[in-house]
């Protein structure tokens, strides 16, 4: 579907291209800056400093990838699925890739697409790509590089799958960005299997209890609320066979180096290494594991990044905008992204992430008739259909004050229904 709209750009005239007379610059004593501008319909930025910013979906489920303007990812099953953060070794000296000296990042509606410089790749670059899978819950990386130093290394990271939820399910601004960091406690139940070509860690089965168990048994004094145990879950990650791997302790994360050089303890997390070169791509998954007589190999591993960028292409090109404004432009496959993000089987969410619930009477089931989902317009009215209200009970609106008066007391029931 392509669309012109030509009244935008009135809009763009006034709110997209530049500041206007009578339009402040200053937002809570802050000066407002443009931090992203468009390439085509990609979304790009160079040298930004924030991480998890954007999610990724490829399932309709809750899990999603966190990824944002530096190469360092983490996964939401939902619950805290794991850090992957990737460095570089030359000779002694390493660093992290995302304090390289020049990072471009740009989001390709459905992807995050990495381009690093920096002193010890020479004259090089490195490439990164990151997609959600199409067919499954995971991630999906490719690397490649050119024109690298010779004997320059990657590192490979991953650790800190606990399985449990935040307070706002990773929300930007409830949540801080350190929820996703690669923490040591976050390390401590996590037990790995490794194998030539893939490892598996079981975790999970700590105390899980976060604030928002506690908002929901907010009845009960804090000091009532018991501890809960979790079920163990199990994630597994496939890398390049060339890769020499080993445990290290996830509590020595001052350079990839001395990360890689440490021995494993009470918080391990999987570390991996191999030299860097100009030919070919590398090719990195990770996925939560239901059954483990079908788990991937490498070999497969082209194949699932083609079908997830196949997937991602159909979606993103679905609604083309196409006005003489390139902030504009980029909308259009970003609207399509975030509209198939919140529908989950037999409805439209009220939000992907924070307010990820069936909350009726939001703007989500818009999306079908702008976007043509007619099928999942029909099954989200039929479904609110068979839940509405045709009897309400009666009750009073009793204001809970352990919350300031923003919420109902429970037991006393919903009285937006009477």
């Amino acid at each position: 579907m392509r669309i012109c709209f030509l009244w935008i750009l009135m809009i763009s005239a006034n709110c997209v291209c530049g500041q206007t007379d009578g339009v402040s610059q200053w937002w809570h004593g802050k000066e407002r800056i443009i931090r992203y501008h468009p390439e085509g319909e990609d979304i790009v930025i160079t040298n930004g400093n924030r991480r998890f910013t954007r999610a990724l979906y490829g399932t309709h489920t809750a899990f999603r990838v966190e990824a944002g303007d530096l190469p360092e990812f983490a996964l939401y099953m939902p619950g805290m699925g794991g850090n992957i953060k990737f460095g570089l070794i030359s000779k002694d000296s390493s660093k992290w890739l995302i304090h390289a000296n020049k990072i471009t990042a740009r989001y390709r509606a459905g992807s995050m697409i990495y381009t690093m410089e920096d002193p010890l790749l020479g004259k090089g670059e490195i490439h990164i790509t990151i997609l959600a899978m199409a067919d499954r819950e995971g991630s999906i990386l490719k690397i490649s590089a050119e024109h690298i130093s010779p004997g320059t290394e990657l590192v490979w990271v991953y650790g800190g799958a606990t399985g449990k939820k935040f307070n706002r399910d990773g929300d930007m601004g409830p949540d801080p960005e350190s929820s996703f960091y690669l923490k040591p406690e976050y390390c401590t139940d996590n037990r790995y299997t490794i194998e030539k070509d893939n490892f598996l860690v079981r975790y999970g089965t700590g105390e899980i209890l976060s604030e928002a168990d506690r908002y929901e048994n907010k009845n009960l004094p804090g000091d009532k609320v018991q501890p809960q145990k979790g079920k163990e879950q199990l994630i597994s990650g496939v890398f390049p066979a060339i890769s020499t791997v080993q445990l290290v302790d996830a509590a020595k994360q001052s350079s990839p180096l001395g990360l890689y050089q440490s021995i494993a303890s009470v918080s391990p997390a999987i570390a991996g290494k191999l030299i860097l070169q100009d030919t070919g791509n590398l090719f990195f998954c990770f996925y939560p594991v239901t059954d483990l007589a079908k788990q991937l190999v490498y070999a497969g591993l082209p194949d699932v990044f083609s079908k997830a960028e196949a997937a991602r292409k159909l979606l993103a090109e679905r609604i083309q905008v196409i006005t003489p404004d390139p902030y504009i432009n980029t909308v259009g496959a970003a609207l399509s992204v975030a509209a198939d993000a919140i529908w989950e089987e037999p409805s439209f969410l009220h939000g992907s992430i924070g307010w990820r619930i069936r909350l009726n009477g939001w703007r989500g089931p818009y999306t079908g008739d702008v976007l043509g989902w007619h099928d999942r317009a029909r099954m989200h009215f039929r479904s609110y259909a068979l839940s509405q209200v045709t009897a309400p009970d009666s009750g009073k609106v009793i204001a809970d004050t352990a919350l300031h008066l923003a919420r109902q007391l429970e037991q006393m029931g919903t009285a937006v229904f009477s």
